[in-house]
């Protein structure tokens, strides 16, 4: 899977093949590392990148602010965004929707909405399976499920939009 991703303001083109076992094949403009991964919860990753023969162990926190990711990696802090999302921003779109993404490599095994549908905050509206446990993913807000992009067994990884809402008006 190809992720264009803004981080720190940068654009660059992610790619992700994975390999099963919390394993990852990456690929960032061109530099090719594989990474092992270990979710520890609350937005805490151990990792080990292999590199040109190198292997480097990494600990990162994620956490989401807003459309914005901020990912901690050795304790360096990096802003994360969806390049589209970034570029259609500065292109001076009037409403960027919302938009539910996973923060780890998982498998989509239930979506609870559809599309035209009103959901309130805090409602589910996916359910993620990754390393044996399930996530819900919440409506962060009111509003109206604009897209479902993903079906039940699709794997997916961060950065990834599964699920669109176009927040309510506060009229």
């Amino acid at each position: 899977m190809e992720y264009p991703l803004n981080i720190n303001g940068k654009d660059f083109l992610v790619e992700l093949e994975d390999k099963g076992e919390n394993l990852c094949q990456v690929q960032v403009d061109g530099r090719q590392m594989q990474v092992r991964w270990l979710a520890a919860g609350n937005g805490l990753i151990f990792a080990q990148v292999q590199e040109n023969g190198k292997t480097r162990s990494l600990k990162i926190h994620a956490a989401k602010q807003g459309e914005a990711f901020e990912i901690f990696i050795d304790g360096l802090a990096r802003t994360v965004t969806d390049a589209k999302l970034s570029r259609r921003k500065a292109a001076g779109s009037a409403q960027a929707q919302d938009t539910i993404t996973p923060s780890i490599p998982s498998t989509v095994s239930r979506i609870v909405v559809e599309k035209g549908q009103i959901v309130e905050k805090g409602q589910p509206v996916i359910v993620l399976s990754a390393m044996k446990m399930e996530t819900t993913l919440c409506a962060p807000y009111s509003g109206e499920v604009t897209a479902v992009n993903v079906n039940p067994g699709d794997r997916v990884g961060p950065g990834q939009i599964l699920v669109e809402i176009e927040k309510a008006s506060t009229s």
